[in-house]
């Protein structure tokens, strides 16, 4: 799973990708796992660019919770989907169990830079 960028990542109109391995040197071809950005296509006059008025899909890691397989992925700054793990967060890693069965991950909220990065 990786942000796959048109030309460079972190710009806008990426989307997330992946691709499977049972050998880890054999690759199946990419995918999409997400829809192309709202209105950052490449039609849009942003696409490309590292603009706040364009958007761009971010990959976060897979989750593997109760026997399933999550793909977390986050819309710019925005997130939604199958839920919200917390409000104004953006997480850098999957959620790791800690030996006390509670999830830890580390998180940060859109004005990190003044608030800093939690657990």
């Amino acid at each position: 799973m990786w942000s796959d960028g048109p030309g460079v990542e972190d710009r806008v109109g990426q989307r997330v990708k992946f691709a499977t391995s049972e050998d880890c040197i054999h690759w199946s071809e990419s995918a999409s796992i997400t829809p192309e950005p709202p209105q950052s296509g490449p039609e849009s006059e942003f696409f490309k660019t590292r603009s706040g008025k364009g958007f761009r899909w971010i990959s976060r890691g897979f989750w593997i919770r109760a026997g399933e397989l999550i793909a977390l992925a986050s819309l710019d700054e925005s997130w939604q989907e199958l839920g919200i793990i917390r409000k104004n967060a953006i997480n850098n890693f999957p959620p790791k169990k800690i030996p006390t069965g509670e999830w830890m991950m580390s998180q940060r909220p859109y004005d990190y830079r003044e608030k800093g990065v939690s657990f």
